[in-house]
This record gives structure tokens, sequence and C-alpha cells, in this order.
């Protein structure tokens, strides 16, 4: 489980990617409901891989399993939607002298 953070600062870590996943409009709506929906559902659901007929056990077995559906999600997404990368307004691209685009005129050469 190389994704497990292993230090204080890799879990403080995590908890801020995982605002970011809820706050980033680069994330559709409806991938962030979907996370929702499963955890609640896995959470809601009777069927556990440990009961809770065990009061401490099984509601630690439902913790673990909404962490580690969150920690897929999250690690997923920070690939797929480059969460770590600061989001920029249209705005600030257009002000941005280090942005430059370039369209191509056929049958003119620069």
């Amino acid at each position: 489980m190389k994704f497990l953070p292993k230090s204080p600062g890799e879990w403080w870590q995590l908890a801020r990617r995982m605002g970011r996943f809820y706050s980033s409009a680069r994330v559709p709506r409806g991938l962030k409901i979907a996370v929702v929906a499963l955890c609640a559902l896995y959470f809601l659901l009777p069927t556990d891989l440990l009961l809770d007929r065990f009061p401490l056990l099984g509601r630690l077995d439902d913790l673990t399993a909404i962490a580690l559906i969150h920690l897929g999600a999250v690690v997923w997404a920070q690939h797929q939607y480059r969460l770590d990368e600061p989001e920029r307004s249209p705005a600030s691209l257009q002000a941005d002298p280090a942005v430059t685009t370039t369209v191509d005129v056929p049958g003119r050469s620069t």
C-alpha cells in the first residue's frame, strides 16, 4: 500500500488533497457525488467485512473502508485532473506574458 501516508506530514498533505478534491472545479461534480454516495452506501448497508455486532470493530471496519474509498478517489483524481497544480482563471491566463497562443494560418509563413 504505497499510497498510505507514513508520517504526520503526509497525513496532513492527504487531508489538504482531499479538500482540493472537493473544492476543485477541475473534478466533475458527478465524481464527487459518486464518492460520497459510495461511502454512504457502504456505511448504511448491513453487509460488512466485520459485523456491526462488535461495537468498536464493526465501526472501525466502516471507517477504514470509507477512508480507503476516499484515498483511492483522491489519488486517482490527483493524477487525472492535476490537482497539485494551481488553478488559474482565464483572465489571469490572458494577462500572463508567459502564456502565448499561436495560430497557424494556411498559406502564411512566419
